[in-house]
């Protein structure tokens, strides 16, 4: 399995969107949290074309312009591929229906790409604010306004504005978003505005080896389109900690192409670009989202505001990783405890609790619990090892649905 991680500079720091000021840890929320991360050497330097960091300034004092409101967006829709009409044996040149240059792929679909640009507050020191911005692409899926980006081009921003190829800037609402699937959607209110929406393709019709378009804004320069060919259909890889199965291309891929869309011969929005691998070994590895996952899971962040039928264990975790941590919550052990259980849960789970496997399957980092749910459903039950005051004991946990925007 491919290891990759999202915007990694050289030094490991993060170069997409920031999340916002630290907050204390929620309640009904498996909690991602390392204090202080143990280093790691890397035999391959990993980005991702994703949120590209545009520039740190200082915190302006006026308020952001106000998001719009708007009505709830519409299902986005798939189309599949036209039927070819018959080529002329003579001339080899297909009639109207079949595929198109790449020149006719960009004519036909760059408009309906994005700039997505965000803006969080982050505090430096002596408390002081800055803004840092971001910015990254989205495709338009719906003549109201919505758009298809990842959620880690918008994690964290506290506003979020939407550029068209045309230069006309609107601000933007999150509908909702998954850092499982990496897929977020958000609108803008177009008024008088007549935008282009991608014709949104089947993953069923997607072809190993055939050609492929991206189209994005890769390091904050604007529409840029860049082809290649679909090099696997369905590759294994981790981002995060989180497994996903993506689409692989060759297309070349930036930072800053994260959330825009993948394209066919046929003008089809066949993936949600989100991930590359990079290093001096390494040419043309770029990840798309599949648009029949993207699609499933955008219409439920439209309907519901949060993907259905997640596991969760509905308690935080605290991951211990360094001695200095480990001293300063006074635990003897690196890895999960239990950090805090809500009051109204009825659980096993006590606070302290040292996690030592679910179902038998040893657990070290908080990642390690998140792909291990991946694989259940909520009513399911796990049976959950622990440490409590210094006693091995086997808990039967009964996982609930994870509903994080609800």
């Amino acid at each position: 399995m491919i290891n990759v991680e999202y915007n990694l500079n050289p030094d490991g720091t993060y170069r997409g969107v920031p999340n916002t000021p630290a907050q204390p840890p929620r309640n009904r929320r498996g909690l991602k949290v390392a204090l202080v991360t143990l280093g790691v050497i890397l035999a391959v330097s990993l980005c991702v074309g994703g949120g590209y960091l545009a520039g740190l300034h200082s915190h302006n004092t006026d308020d952001p312009t106000a998001t719009p409101t708007m009505p709830a967006s519409s299902p986005i829709i798939q189309t599949g591929n036209p039927t070819p009409g018959p080529t002329d044996i003579t001339t080899d040149i297909v009639t109207p229906g079949g595929s198109m240059t790449v020149a006719q792929v960009a004519e036909s679909c760059v408009d309906s790409v994005v700039m997505v640009n965000t803006e969080a507050v982050v505090t430096g020191n002596w408390n002081q604010s800055y803004i840092r911005s971001g910015a990254g692409s989205g495709v338009i899926v719906g003549a109201e306004g919505t758009i298809i980006t990842n959620h880690h081009v918008v994690d964290g921003a506290d506003t979020i504005t939407v550029t068209l190829t045309d230069g006309t800037t609107f601000p933007a609402i999150l509908v909702a978003s998954d850092a499982i699937a990496d897929i977020a959607v958000i609108r803008i209110d177009p008024e008088d505005t007549v935008l282009t929406v991608a014709t949104v393709g089947k993953t069923s019709e997607v072809n190993l080896g055939e050609p492929a378009v991206v189209i994005g804004n890769p390091m904050g320069l604007g529409s840029t389109v860049t082809d290649g060919i679909v090099s696997a259909l369905s590759r294994a890889i981790t981002i995060d900690g989180i497994p996903m199965t993506l689409m692989q291309t060759n297309a070349e891929i930036n930072p800053g192409n994260s959330g825009g869309g993948l394209f066919n011969s046929y003008g089809r929005l066949i993936g949600i670009v989100n991930a590359k691998a990079s290093d001096t070994d390494i040419e043309g590895i770029g990840f798309a989202i599949p648009i029949d996952y993207a699609v499933e899971i955008a219409n439920q962040l439209i309907d519901k505001g949060y993907v259905s039928g997640r596991a969760d264990m509905n308690v935080q975790f605290l991951e211990i990783t360094d001695y200095r941590s480990a001293i300063m919550y006074k635990v003897n052990r690196y890895g999960v405890y239990v950090y805090s259980v809500p009051e109204s849960e009825d659980t096993e789970f006590q606070v302290g609790d040292y996690i030592v496997s679910i179902d038998d399957k040893n657990i070290s980092t908080v990642s390690d619990i998140k792909a291990l749910l991946m694989g259940h459903n909520a009513g399911d039950q796990v049976t959950v090892e622990v440490i409590r005051d210094e006693k091995r004991l086997k808990l039967t946990i009964t996982l609930s649905e994870d509903t994080p925007n609800t």
